[in-house]
């Protein structure tokens, strides 16, 4: 299978840069990632999906190489701003995973207009609070995040986002793993950066 060719670019947005890629043509999707992750998420899935559809993938601004900036913002205008900038204005698949998940039908919801389908990757409506008992791993991570050691608090998040509650990290992919890591610890070191 060849791999569409691949576009990348920053687009300028209320001072951000924000950082995607497209490839492919037809029908436009675009993947928004879950919050522990970035663009990269979808390594697998973008080049497949190019074969049928225009693919839009990018980091949301305080993800990837998407770096927050001062200032307001939210991530619904910076996709909308973003595809506008595209060019995309033809209804088009959402598809997001866990808190782009949410935004994804966020979208759909504000703009019917400009949705096609919507595709919920492990994802909630936005607002959504579950009536469950917190795993203790959470209070792992936030003593950590409390105490800034953000390469245990990526940790932590990697076995809760990864691996899951009744897995080892030698139960799962190392090197998707290991990506999941990276991709969670650089949006943490935006994230205290701008606290």
């Amino acid at each position: 299978m060849l791999t569409p060719e691949t576009k990348s670019g920053f687009a300028n947005i209320d001072n951000a840069k924000i950082y995607y890629e497209t490839a492919g043509r037809g029908i436009p999707l675009v993947m928004i990632h879950a919050g522990v992750a970035d663009h990269r998420q979808w390594n697998n899935e973008f080049p497949a999906l190019a074969q049928s559809y225009q693919v839009i993938r990018y980091d949301m601004r305080g993800y990837g190489k998407s770096e927050p900036v001062e200032g307001e913002f939210s991530h619904m205008g910076d996709l909308v701003s973003l595809l506008d900038a595209l060019e995309i204005h033809e209804p088009l698949v959402v598809m997001g995973c866990s808190m782009g998940g949410g935004l994804a039908m966020d979208f759909a919801l504000t703009y019917p207009s400009r949705a096609r389908a919507l595709i919920m990757v492990d994802s909630g409506p936005s607002g959504l609070e579950l009536d469950v008992p917190t795993p203790s791993k959470f209070a792992e991570a936030e003593k950590a995040f409390e105490a800034g050691d953000l390469d245990l608090l990526a940790e932590i998040e990697t076995q809760i986002w990864f691996d899951g509650m009744d897995r080892t990290p030698e139960q799962v992919n190392p090197a998707m793993r290991g990506l999941l890591y990276e991709m969670d610890r650089l949006a943490l070191s935006y994230e205290v950066r701008h606290l």
